[in-house]
């Protein structure tokens, strides 16, 4: 067994119980729990990400073990739970499950995949709770229809995951239904329920009248064997009779099926029947559902009807129905952070989702017309800023003796000279970087090339005064579909945009690296995966597509979208390797007012190494521009 580091043995869980395992590439996620806990230490708050149990597979006893971090308290599932401490590790469970659904929703391509099928099954019944954390196990897996968690018979705490051999023998009075069931492994402290007892088929001349020793509540400490006891019958027909299915002498077999629900609604009618087997179970011995309040849509868990063969339990679930938080930034400020989002009935808003207000100079914030902190979502609701004025003596008396004015004043009319100076010394700080990876090589003459400037007017059109603009290519300049653009639209990315910087990378599946694409505007605002993902700047400058370590063909994406937007001077694009994981280098494309230049690395990109590919500069009120390509320009352009 692998050794975690803070971490022990919580359970493990028989794979052969679960179905519809979710996979990662050609593997199933329980053999790649590092690709999970990479998008998990990377984009989810620390106090959670242990939410995920980490499973290693068994292969002796074929299942999974489940590693959580050391505890203090004894791990309890949260349904043997009940008052204050229940409500209390809802509560976590509630907030935890939100916030990995909130990151869900950010993200895009290969990252989003890994998470969505992680989250795909969560079952409450496999979730534990100690030290003020809830640990789910088995997930992205689902409990096959035919099996119950009854009584731990599932998720075995490791403390008792020692196993035991379960024989039953059918002796000479019958044959089993199912072969397969003549043996059975159950863990140490397993309760043998009705379940477990196989099916026979007596013999003529034979009657069953019951196992030896008892099967049903047998607690299981050591292998056991059962024999079938059986009565003969003295007289047997000399005619073979048809073979009977039975496990009770001459008494019908009786199931019991019960009604329950997940606390989301209320049941109308019969909670519990008593059928023999083979009854045929339809749609009117089933009670009604009447969703509670933030509920809807109730359905039952199994969705069954047909014959009934063993004991049954219904779950009455229904979905939780969701709402919008709107957080409004009043009258004399702004608010910082996200404004409005969707959240399930009875969340309750935590302090990460409540946006930071930046009032208005002179006045001051004095806090929300209701409280958001542990606020307990039942509806649509809002929450507005307030905000108390500042007196103009207090802001003066304020500015003069905050933080010693005089001494800052000074040292920031120092700071100013001093830029000056270096303005004065090194104009244009960006172009002084760049400039020497831009450069003529040579004139073409047959076997040689020129990588040089090429400039010209922009074509765009404008739309009427006071509407936004509507920028449109001459019909002989619409941009064609290549290997580059098609990947960004296969991963959620924009190729109609004004200006467009697209990168891939690991087309052949060997590379194990997360290169980024960076631009730096005019403003010297620098464009990656930690400043503008899906922010755009106030050129319209975005990140739209970020791959991390991507498994297949990795792409990267940033756009401009607004020509009207876009200040005058040079944008300047490269490729850096963030990780310094091996590759083989990388392919960039770069689209611009109608045209489409396409670049070439095919050395591999150190770690922290910057590939640049081009710079772009506008001139004259966003009329005219040139663009300077690096030596990894395509030859044939």
């Amino acid at each position: 067994m692998t050794i975690f580091i803070d971490k022990k043995a919580l359970c493990s869980t028989p794979l052969k119980d679960f179905c519809e395992i979710q996979g990662i590439g050609n593997d199933p996620m329980y053999m790649r729990p590092g690709s999970v806990q990479s998008i998990v230490g990377r984009y989810i708050p620390k106090d959670m990400q242990d939410f995920l149990a980490v499973p290693e597979y068994s292969a002796e006893d074929d299942a999974i073990v489940w590693f959580a971090p050391n505890w203090t308290d004894t791990p309890r599932r949260i349904n043997d739970l009940y008052g204050e401490e229940k409500e209390k590790y809802d509560r976590i469970y509630r907030d935890t499950l939100n916030v990995y659904n909130d990151v869900k929703r950010k993200l895009h391509g290969e990252s989003l995949g890994i998470l969505d099928s992680a989250l795909k099954f969560v079952n409450e019944n496999f979730l534990f709770c100690y030290d003020n954390k809830v640990v789910l196990v088995a997930w992205g897996m689902n409990l096959r229809d035919s099996v119950y968690d009854a009584k731990g018979s599932i998720v075995f705490n490791f403390s008792q995951t020692k196993g035991y051999t379960i024989i039953f023998d059918p002796g000479e009075g019958a044959e089993l239904a199912n072969p397969n069931d003549r043996i059975i492994r159950r863990k140490e402290k397993a309760e043998l329920v009705t379940a477990d007892v196989p099916r026979l088929i007596c013999k003529p001349g034979f009657h069953f009248i019951d196992w030896k020793p008892q099967v049903q509540g047998t607690i299981v400490t050591s292998d056991i064997v059962f024999h079938a006891q059986y009565q003969k019958d003295p007289k047997t027909s000399s005619v073979a009779e048809e073979p009977v299915v039975s496990n009770v002498q001459d008494l019908p077999v009786m199931h019991t099926i019960r009604f329950v629900t997940d606390g989301s609604c209320q049941l109308d009618g019969m909670e519990q029947l008593q059928v023999e087997d083979g009854y045929e179970l339809t749609e009117n011995d089933f009670p009604k559902m009447i969703p509670l309040e933030g509920f809807s849509n109730p359905y039952w868990d199994p969705a069954y009807l047909g014959s009934v063969h063993s004991d049954l339990v219904f779950k009455a679930k229904a979905s939780r129905n969701n709402y919008t938080v709107t957080f409004l930034p009043g009258k004399y400020g702004e608010l910082k952070g996200i404004s409005t989002f969707t959240v399930p009935y009875g969340s309750r808003i935590t302090q990460v989702q409540i946006p930071q207000v930046v009032p208005f100079s002179g006045y001051t914030f004095a806090g929300w017309n209701i409280t958001p902190l542990d606020y307990s979502v039942a509806n649509n609701c809002s929450f507005q800023a307030q905000y108390r004025s500042i007196p103009w003596l207090t802001r003066l008396w304020m500015w003069f003796t905050s933080f010693g004015c005089l001494k800052w004043l000074l040292l920031l009319l120092a700071l100013l000279l001093l830029l000056g100076l270096f303005s004065w010394l090194f104009p244009g700080c960006n172009e002084y970087r760049w400039n020497r990876y831009y450069h003529d090589v040579v004139v073409t003459d047959g076997n040689q090339y020129h990588v040089g400037e090429s400039s010209g007017k922009i074509h765009y059109l404008r739309s009427g005064e006071g509407q936004d603009v509507d920028y449109i290519f001459p019909q002989d300049t619409i941009l064609e579909h290549s290997e580059i653009s098609d990947e960004v639209l296969e991963h959620g990315g924009n190729i109609n945009a004004f200006l467009r910087f697209s990168i891939i990378w690991n087309q052949q599946g060997e590379d194990m690296v997360d290169l980024d694409a960076h631009a730096i505007q005019p403003d010297n605002e620098e464009i990656y995966y930690c400043t503008h993902m899906n922010n755009p700047t106030s050129m319209s400058g975005v990140l739209d597509v970020d791959d991390i370590r991507p498994q297949g063909t990795g792409v990267e994406n940033i756009i401009w979208t607004d020509p009207e937007k876009m200040s005058d001077g040079t944008y300047t694009l490269f490729i850096r390797n963030y990780d310094g994981g091996r590759n083989h280098g990388a392919k960039a494309e770069v689209a611009f007012n109608g045209k489409t230049w396409h670049y070439t690395i095919d050395q591999p990109i150190r770690r922290e190494e910057d590939i640049p590919i081009a710079q772009i500069k506008i001139s004259n009120n966003n009329q005219n521009f040139s663009i300077r390509h690096s030596k990894y320009l395509d030859r044939t352009e």
